[in-house]
């Protein structure tokens, strides 16, 4: 199987990567799916990263970089893609980091991919849940720990120990214990 080529991420591998995710969330296969190693996909969602990274705090500390970047983060948010992409893109063109673009877009495509397919599999989880409580149960573990898991932390109130009280008591205990035996020593001596 080919592995290591960065220069292998091309639209057709993308959506291979992709379209694999979309049917199993994990990296291994997709990656074998489109024809490459899992730790070339790794370094691709690395190099996205570092690109995303790059962009978030405005390049290389350019001022010009920070306002396009605040810019096109507006825009976004706001609905207006082409417009912000437009903005990236005049950005990215300020740097060296323009051959990373590709990565960053694979990073973005990837992260959706998956928030899809988790999205599906927790329905589908749910659904089996209404005939199998104990699918309820699991995910109610799993999306509130602190409320559903079988071990709660100490924080909790109702699960504070009063060790307090618990030394009070064994030492009454004790001294019950020690005054019966006296009386029985006592009575069997007398």
């Amino acid at each position: 199987m080919p592995g290591g080529a960065i220069g292998k991420l091309n639209p057709t591998t993308q959506q291979k990567i992709i379209d694999a995710l979309m049917l199993c969330p994990h990296y291994g296969p997709a990656a074998k799916y489109a024809g490459v190693h899992e730790s070339t996909l790794h370094e691709w969602l690395a190099r996205g990263r570092r690109y995303q990274h790059w962009m978030e705090t405005g390049g290389d500390g350019d001022m010009m970089a920070e306002k396009l970047w605040r810019k096109a983060s507006a825009l976004y948010d706001n609905g207006a893609k082409q417009s912000a992409y437009a903005v990236l893109a005049e950005l990215d063109t300020r740097s060296d980091r323009q051959p990373d673009l590709p990565y960053y877009e694979l990073l973005l495509a990837v992260e959706e991919a998956r928030a899809k397919v988790e999205i599906e599999l927790s329905g589908i989880v749910r659904q089996g849940a209404r005939e199998d409580p104990r699918l309820a149960l699991a995910m109610l573990k799993s999306a509130f720990p602190s409320r559903w898991t079988d071990r709660r932390p100490v924080e909790d109130d109702e699960d504070v120990i009063d060790t307090d009280a618990i030394v009070l008591r064994k030492q009454e205990e004790a001294r019950a214990l020690l005054a019966s035996v006296r009386e029985r020593r006592n009575g069997s001596s007398g």
